[in-house]
């Protein structure tokens, strides 16, 4: 590396000392291939002792190079919710290490004390994860063990002229991160804490305190919360300081909080966003959600009207119901297999009276996935036989300019006789039937185009929607109703990512 010495262990009859180039210039001109000799016969080889030093350095390189081949190849080989067809707004796993743009981890944990003012970006690993919340991409950079930054840049409007739609953009934006391309970064977060302090500060574009009447106040100030827990949980990792440790908390605003660690790691530490919430809310029960970065892994838990205002990236599932057989790539005759359909209700807050062809819901604060699946086709459907649900299919993101959620995607397997009943929730479901999987391949993309006419749609306009099968008009009673279908954006998204999956062999 550049400004390195050559060095060479030099020994003498005392100890061994470290020479530089300048000494061995010296040593050149005084003769040192008679010292050499002279250090010989005293017992020393130096020669010999520069031989083992360098096979130790050796030895030591070796192994830091195949630590890191296995990180990258353990991490790279994890599915990522971010591959190469991600023209839309919804990103797809691959299966194997070759496939797609997969998402490398790098981090650097530097062991030090924690320096009096906060680390310059000299100091800092490259991005080790990637977010989303409201207008911004987050990149989380690591410095030293007691500190970590996380860089706000924005994600280009959409443009009406442009195929590309918000929620297209959004994958845009972590895929560039990914790749390293380098944006201009509007807000940064420093964290930085020792085992009784925690301090979170932000800057501006210009290194610029970020005032305090900023239109991002509030997005910063639960973003900073988020960070006050992975620092709690640093600190707890890496200090003999329990749960019972009581810390003080400082945040942009000057304001300190004086609490135990436990109150803010766990789950529902709700109280820690008090002054973000609506008066009451807290009093009337709030639910906590993972805020999670591109592979769908926790960075904090934020309440759920919070994650919903600023648009975080957090968890979610998808279920398909299917009638008698679990639908996967490997289904025959998939033109004639059923899917369950069904309309929202018309008091639904979130498009009403739409059409979706899953099930969904959002995972709560540490919530399994499947159990999530379980959870909510059960409440929805009235779905509840454990072995009707599938393992999790794939894992795919899907953005809109309300919702960006990492989907696990299942199948449900109905079954009559083995005592399945559908009962719908009445506030959720108002219509539903088993339909031909050809036919909601039709309905879905008339109901696209309409989106993409209407300049709607969440995705890439100039996409289309993959088909599997040749449509079964005479199995759905030869009715034309089901063109007049419209189903909700994100399903749409959902849906293009699991034919995708589907095509995939």
């Amino acid at each position: 590396r550049d400004g390195m010495l050559l060095s060479l262990w030099w020994a003498h009859p005392t100890g061994i000392c470290s020479v530089t180039n300048e000494h061995f210039k010296q040593d050149r001109n005084e003769g040192m291939w008679e010292k050499i000799r002279n250090r010989r016969r005293a017992g020393c080889d130096p020669l010999l002792t520069a031989a083992i030093v360098s096979l130790l350095l050796l030895m030591i390189q070796v192994s830091v190079v195949v630590d890191a081949f296995q990180s990258a190849v353990s991490i790279s080989s994890t599915p990522s919710p971010l591959v190469g067809r991600t023209n839309g707004a919804w990103g797809l796993p691959s299966k194997t290490v070759s496939h797609g743009n997969h998402i490398l981890y790098a981090s650097v944990d530097k062991v030090g004390m924690i320096d009096a003012s906060i680390a310059s970006s000299t100091e800092l690993g490259g991005v080790v994860q990637l977010s989303l919340a409201s207008s911004f991409l987050v990149s989380i950079q690591k410095g030293h063990d007691s500190h970590e930054e996380w860089n706000l840049a924005r994600i280009p409007d959409a443009d009406s002229k442009s195929p590309r739609g918000v929620g297209s953009l959004a994958i845009d934006a972590l895929n560039k991160g990914t790749t390293g391309e380098s944006t201009a970064n509007e807000i940064t977060l420093h964290t930085r804490f020792t085992d009784t302090h925690i301090v979170v500060t932000s800057t501006g574009e210009n290194q610029e305190e970020v005032d305090a009447s900023s239109t991002h106040e509030e997005l910063i100030s639960v973003l900073q919360r988020v960070m006050v827990q992975r620092a709690a949980k640093k600190i707890l990792e890496t200090t003999d300081k329990t749960l019972n440790t009581q810390v003080t908390v400082i945040l942009e605003n000057k304001t300190d909080i004086s609490c135990q660690l436990e109150s803010i790691v766990r789950n529902d530490c709700v109280n820690l966003f008090e002054p973000c919430l609506s008066e009451g809310a807290i009093e009337n029960g709030v639910e906590m959600v993972d805020m999670v970065d591109a592979n769908g892994a926790s960075l904090g838990v934020v309440p759920r009207p919070l994650v919903h205002k600023f648009n975080l990236l957090h968890r979610g599932i998808g279920i398909l119901v299917s009638e008698n057989v679990h639908i996967d790539q490997n289904t025959p005759d998939l033109g004639s297999a059923r899917v369950y359909v069904h309309r929202r209700t018309d008091t639904k807050r979130i498009f009403p009276s739409m059409y979706d062809m899953f099930v969904g819901g959002v995972s709560t604060a540490g919530e399994d996935p499947k159990l999530t699946a379980q959870r909510e086709v059960a409440e929805e459907l009235g779905l509840k036989r454990v072995v009707g649900l599938s393992s999790p299919l794939f894992q795919c993101t899907v953005c809109t300019s309300y919702n960006r959620c990492v989907v696990s995607m299942f199948t449900y397997q109905y079954d009559a006789s083995a005592g399945d009943t559908i009962a719908w929730q009445e506030d959720e479901v108002a219509w539903g039937e088993f339909v031909p999987y050809s036919i909601v391949e039709e309905a879905a993309a008339l109901s696209v185009d309409r989106l993409r006419r209407g300049q709607n749609w969440p995705g890439n306009s100039s996409t289309i929607l993959p088909r599997k099968t040749n449509l079964h008009r005479s199995m759905f009673d030869n009715s034309d109703y089901w063109k007049s279908w419209d189903f909700v954006p994100d399903g749409l998204l959902v849906w293009e990512a699991w034919q995708y999956w589907m095509l995939e062999m």
